[in-house]
């Protein structure tokens, strides 16, 4: 049964009644007789922003239940769905299971990549209930290689060398080439319009007739329209006179593609008609026109400039064409984990500001309406929730602009940002600008209104409204983490984001040629915490099993130990009792080898709190492998008489927000 598009799209119970007249009035239109009279001229009636007569036709059927990963298949090969496609039964998002990323630059050439990832799809091939022919019909679009660790692989599709409308697919690798994720799908109809050739039964003046009738209520003649250029698949149409009944009618760029609809691909063609409102003022719309009896498939708004509005916000994203957000204040460094280059101080970038209305999504849906004076849009609500209970509520903070059109304000390291406005209020832009951008990145690869996006209105597309997220930072609930509370669709899904500690452990050691050398560090939960202590190494020797376990008392070394830095292993015996053993045999700090492969741990208290207190002097852990070079090395410059020199650091400076943190809000 035939779904077409109005300004009312019409219902299948409408359908049998108007099907006599629909016929007549598109013969009419696409017989290329047709005149436009002056008494219709275009003048545009309300039109819903957009219409898609595969969201209404999915709408009234029943879901198909997805595809299990095939019985027996390695773990390797396993996934689980996080977001699918119910009308069709097929993943929109799919993370693949049993794969621990691999770390470390890709050196795979692209066409490499692309054979990787058509490995993976292969591999899922039945989730996506793809056939060969349906594996052939992705095509690749282009490779894109993040930080030299990371590679996503686009596809389009292809069926008889046309485009399939919207369908898309991104298969994220790791170094080892691995897929970790899959995004986005292909249709699973690609095999079926391959064996029908699926005719174009009508041409492209047609196809833009009928579409011209669908945006004015009005007849366009298709015989006036005679094509301009061509580049690709693309055409340009324009008419052959003047008609200043038809306005200021720009030529109309088309080219065929494929439409899916639930149970079938439809033969038809996209197009851009730019034309005059009633007010004379030209915009845009995006159709897809079926190419067999030119009902109307697609219809989008391509003209924002009244509701999608450019607001300016400083935050810390790239300054490009696409400004990403940054993993954190010190952009993607720390990205993957640098390890003992953490020892090193690095000081945060600068924020940007980015101007934008919409985040890299087709519809460009605004983020904030024309009238916005704080940060609550659609798509997020972004606070600070400093005051119980839960939810915005007096004495909670939202960002306001500090002039028009513009979140400008700054954040600073050094001050602490619990209750301050100031410090709250660039961290609330920064997350409410990084939920928005990766919902609208997220959109166009399938996680829209229908699969439960969060979104106060869903301008028509499915799905249950006013349930935009909530974004809450600092929450008053805790520290040192974050959650997220995602509920059914039509209600909002909130993501709680805590103050962040921001402890210095900093260990350095200059060895006997004066060369530096910073170690990766754990604290204590117990003793000082802001503490600076320099002396030289010097191994800790109880005479009893493990020597150097500081467990036993009184040391044998004692005398050598006065004003020294202990070096102790772990093991036999509590953290606290081992620095209060070294503590009580002169040592002016601690540094324990952990005695186990890995990095090093927080270092827990003993569960006695007269020994936790009687701790006075700092103490570091590092991992083994650290431990042990350093103990070489101190043992080396006993011979010869050449101390290693160690310098422990810890300072509790204020927690810094982590809704900076963009890796968290994500």
């Amino acid at each position: 049964m035939r779904l077409l598009s109005s300004a009312h799209p019409i219902t299948f119970a409408h359908l049998n009644g108007l099907k006599m007249k629909t016929a007549i009035t598109i013969a009419l239109l696409l017989s290329g007789f047709a005149v436009l009279s002056a008494a219709a001229q275009p003048s545009a009636q309300p039109l819903p922003s957009h219409f898609s007569a595969f969201a209404e036709m999915a709408e009234k059927l029943p879901p198909i239940p997805l595809i299990a990963a095939p019985a027996g298949a390695a773990q390797s090969d396993g996934a689980h769905v996080l977001h699918s496609e119910p009308s069709l039964g097929v993943p929109t998002f799919l993370w693949v299971d049993g794969v621990a990323a691999a770390r470390g630059p890709i050196s795979a050439a692209p066409p490499d990549l692309e054979n990787a990832a058509r490995r993976s799809l292969q591999r899922h091939a039945g989730q996506y209930r793809l056939n060969q022919q349906g594996l052939d019909s992705a095509r690749l679009d282009h490779v894109h290689v993040l930080g030299d660790h990371v590679a996503i692989v686009r596809f389009n599709q292809q069926v008889n060398g046309v485009d399939v409308f919207q369908r898309k697919l991104n298969v994220l690798l790791d170094a080892a080439q691995q897929a970790v994720a899959i995004s986005g799908y292909l249709s699973p109809h690609a095999d079926r319009a391959e064996r029908a050739g699926a005719a174009f039964q009508l041409n492209m003046p047609q196809a833009i007739a009928a579409a011209f009738a669908d945006r004015h209520h009005a007849t366009l003649p298709a015989g006036q329209l005679h094509l301009e250029k061509q580049r690709g698949a693309y055409r340009w149409y324009g008419l052959q006179e003047p008609q200043p009944e038809a306005g200021t009618l720009k030529p109309v760029r088309i080219k065929p593609v494929y439409f899916e609809l639930p149970d079938r691909l439809e033969p038809a063609y996209y197009l851009e008609l730019n034309s005059p409102d009633g007010d004379r003022r030209t915009s845009g719309y995006a159709y897809v026109v079926s190419a067999q009896d030119g009902a109307v498939l697609y219809r989008d708004n391509l003209t924002h400039a009244d509701s999608a509005v450019p607001y300016t916000y400083r935050v810390w994203a790239e300054n490009s064409a696409l400004p990403l957000p940054y993993d954190n204040p010190y952009g993607n460094r720390l990205t993957p984990y640098p390890g003992a280059e953490l020892a090193k101080r690095a000081a945060p970038l600068p924020a940007n500001l980015i101007t934008l209305a919409c985040g890299p999504i087709s519809t460009c849906d605004p983020w904030l309406p024309l009238t916005a004076v704080q940060t609550v849009g659609n798509n997020v609500d972004a606070y600070a929730d400093v005051t119980r209970p839960d939810g915005y509520n007096q004495g909670d903070l939202r960002a306001a602009l500090t002039a028009p059109f513009t979140f400008d304000q700054h954040y600073d390291f050094a001050r602490f940002d619990k209750k301050d406005p100031a410090q709250l209020a660039p961290a609330i832009v920064q997350a409410f600008y990084t939920a928005n951008f990766m919902h609208d990145w997220l959109y166009d690869h399938g996680f829209d209104e229908q699969a439960g996006n969060a979104q106060d209105q869903n301008f028509g597309r499915g799905g249950e409204e006013v349930d935009r997220m909530r974004v809450e930072v600092s929450d008053n609930s805790g520290i040192d983490n974050a959650d997220m509370n995602v509920p059914a669709d039509g209600e909002s899904p909130t993501m709680q984001m805590y103050p962040w500690s921001h402890n210095v452990r900093q260990l350095t050691v200059v060895d006997a040629d004066f060369n530096e050398h910073a170690y990766e560090a754990a604290a204590a939960d117990f003793g000082p915490k802001n503490a600076q202590v320099a002396a030289a190494i010097a191994i800790a020797d109880d005479g009893n099993g493990t020597r150097w376990d500081a467990c036993e008392t009184p040391w044998l070394n004692a005398v050598a130990m006065q004003g020294r830095i202990a070096l102790i292993q772990r093991g036999s015996c509590k953290f606290a009792e081992k620095i209060k053993n070294a503590q009580d045999a002169g040592a002016v700090g601690v540094i324990i080898v952990n005695n186990v492969d890995g990095p090093a741990t927080d270092m827990g208290s003993s569960g006695d709190l007269l020994l936790d207190r009687s701790v006075l002097i700092p103490a570091l852990m590092v991992s083994k492998a650290d431990g042990v070079a350093i103990k070489q090395a101190v043992a080396a410059a006993r011979h010869a008489r050449q101390a290693q020199l160690a310098t422990l650091k810890l300072a509790a400076l204020p927690p810094f927000s982590g809704a900076l943190d963009s890796s968290i809000v994500i």
